[in-house]
């Protein structure tokens, strides 16, 4: 990772609990990667153009940490950007297709509709 990224996170080194069952000695305050987003703009352009041949319509990122992200990544496609706020089966989101479900499963495929 860059390190001039890795600066914008905050990085503080110790013994974290990650809440995942994992430990780690490194921690990134992530959200404060979005407190200037303007010097993101090289990663963000950098990440956009491998997805690229994906051919966005709509980009979404969980609500704690990955919102901003993902509306960062939706701008140079023109695409919707979408939040997740809460788990929902992938199975119910007309959008997933067995990956990260939307916040409400029948809503938002109306709200992108001729977006």
């Amino acid at each position: 990772m860059d390190s001039g990224v890795t600066g914008l996170a905050y990085p503080r080194r110790g013994h974290f609990d990650l809440a995942t069952g994992f430990h780690g000695d490194l921690w990134l305050d992530l959200d404060a990667l979005f407190l200037r987003p303007r010097l993101l703009r090289p990663q963000i352009r950098w990440l956009a153009d491998r997805l690229r041949v994906h051919r966005v319509d709509a980009v979404c990122g969980p609500l704690e940490g990955g919102a901003f992200l993902a509306q960062a990544i939706a701008v140079p496609f023109y695409a919707a950007a979408t939040v997740q706020s809460q788990a929902w089966p992938a199975a119910q989101c007309p959008l997933c297709a067995g990956g990260i479900p939307l916040t409400d499963p029948g809503a938002p495929a109306e709200r992108l509709e001729g977006t």
